[in-house]
């Protein structure tokens, strides 16, 4: 289990809810590396988010957009691949879908997108 802030909503006409809860730590899946994120910042747009500003994010939610961190897993066919990425320092913004359709950083790992 990890430590996440998470977004939840009771009705849909409701304003959003942020907790701080536990919740699984994500699998590693293809096309993403799980990253235990050591820094994620707060940005208008979480704020935003947090008070129901965006129609479309989904529920429930982790936010953030803004990480760093370091690469712990890795679902890649290529061993060259994953031996060049783990325990790799990354760092990065989630564009336009993470923190609102897929979980975003504020959390003690996360998948990102390779």
């Amino acid at each position: 289990m990890m430590k996440a802030l998470q977004l939840t909503k009771e009705l849909e006409a409701s304003l959003p809810i942020l907790s701080l809860t536990n919740v699984p730590i994500p699998t590693a899946i293809p096309g993403f590396a799980l990253v235990k994120i050591q820094y994620s910042c707060i940005n208008p747009s979480d704020r935003f988010n947090s008070v129901g500003g965006f129609p479309k994010t989904t529920f429930p939610r982790i936010p953030g957009r803004d990480y760093s961190g370091t690469v712990i897993d890795l679902k890649n066919e290529s061993d060259a691949i994953r031996s060049k990425w783990i325990g790799k320092t990354v760092y990065g913004t989630g564009g336009s879908e993470f923190g609102f359709k897929m979980d975003g950083p504020h959390a003690q790992y996360c998948l990102i997108p390779e």
